[in-house]
């Protein structure tokens, strides 16, 4: 297990920047998601840590020993990439074999190896197979194979579920959480998807701008963001400026609405979340509650598990969701609460 930490490392092309002075601390065994839109400079980031790229200035340390200038095949990382790039005249087995061939072990050793990884990524059945004749799932899983095999110090994922379709890539987010959690490596994963993120990370990296918002758990994420960019990044979607005082009072176009002090001592400019799972709706007027807001309902969705109202309340449209078996019909007239340490307040930025 390796300690990967990165210090004010920047990289520029021609003079664009395309990350600007950043700082990373990622534990021995710990799985890191760096997380962001195109151009944010993840890939970047991860391309400099695995020597693919040399950084313009600052220093990239394994361990505490700087590497910032040691080759890519002097680093024992491995990398896995979105496409497969597996050698279509092999066969499952002799794609898994490749690495350890090319490093000059014995026969025995290969067949000893491969048996134990085919075991590890449950391909056994299949190792006869060539690529063509695997699904997309049996593919990734053939290629972090061959990857895992060469024993890598840390292992680098840039976006590999993504030509995954929506149910295969929910099970290969759990295949690979615990592979990554038996195997106990240090694994950096780069995605654009926060529920990718929020499910694999043990923390996240929000990026953008060739920068690094924010690196949290993903509880952190997405109930405290630090700004207002990494929670609409985080799919917040009650998102409201306000004037924030330290009695605990948020003045914003929704109203008056009543926080915990004790969670954010912000005062001046800034901005209130209120996530929409956060909301009680109800159809009586609640009695004692601080934060209670007279609504309409605009718009109903339903998702099976949850439904998703929107909802106008003093010329302000509200998200709502709510796990319940009821359907509220649109054009009711409701009531909304919530509970002061529910509201998050954020510094303006």
């Amino acid at each position: 297990m390796t300690q990967v930490q990165l210090k004010q490392i920047a990289k520029s092309y021609s003079g664009t920047i395309a990350l600007s002075e950043c700082d990373l601390s990622i534990q021995s065994g710990e799985l890191v998601a760096l997380l962001g839109p195109s151009g944010c400079g993840k890939t970047t980031t991860l391309r400099m840590i695995a020597g693919l790229e040399t950084p313009t200035s600052g220093q990239i340390l394994f361990d505490g020993k700087e590497v910032s200038d040691v080759a890519v095949q002097s680093r024992n990382v491995g990398l896995v990439f979105q496409r497969y790039a597996l050698f279509p005249h092999m066969t499952v087995e002799k794609n898994i074999a490749f690495g350890l061939k090319v490093r000059g072990q014995t026969a025995a050793q290969i067949t000893e190896a491969v048996d134990e990884m085919l075991d590890v990524v449950q391909l056994r059945a299949f190792r006869d197979r060539f690529p063509a004749q695997l699904s997309g799932g049996q593919m990734q899983r053939v290629a972090i194979a061959r990857t895992l095999i060469t024993e890598p110090d840390v292992l680098m994922m840039d976006e590999p579920l993504a030509n995954l379709d929506t149910k295969l890539r929910g099970e290969m987010r759990r295949f690979i959480r615990q592979l990554q959690r038996r195997l106990g490596i240090t694994t950096i994963f780069v995605t654009h998807d926060q529920v990718e993120a929020m499910e694999l990370a043990d923390r996240v990296a929000v990026m953008a701008d060739g920068k690094i918002l924010q690196f949290d758990p993903p509880d952190i994420l997405y109930q405290r963001p630090n700004t207002p960019a990494v929670a609409e990044f985080m799919g917040a979607t009650n998102l409201f400026a306000a004037t924030l005082k330290r009695d605990g009072l948020a003045e914003s176009a929704l109203g008056t609405l009543h926080y915990d002090p004790a969670a954010a001592a912000i005062e001046g400019q800034g901005h209130i979340l209120l996530r929409a799972e956060a909301f009680d709706l109800h159809l009586t007027p609640p009695v004692d509650s601080e934060n209670t807001f007279t609504a309409k309902i605009l718009t109903r969705e339903y998702f099976g598990a949850a439904t998703r109202y929107t909802l106008l309340c003093n010329d302000v449209q509200l998200t709502v969701q709510e796990h319940s078996r009821r359907r509220i019909d649109e054009g009711t007239l409701a009531y909304l609460t919530i509970k002061p340490e529910h509201i998050w307040v954020l510094q303006q930025s």
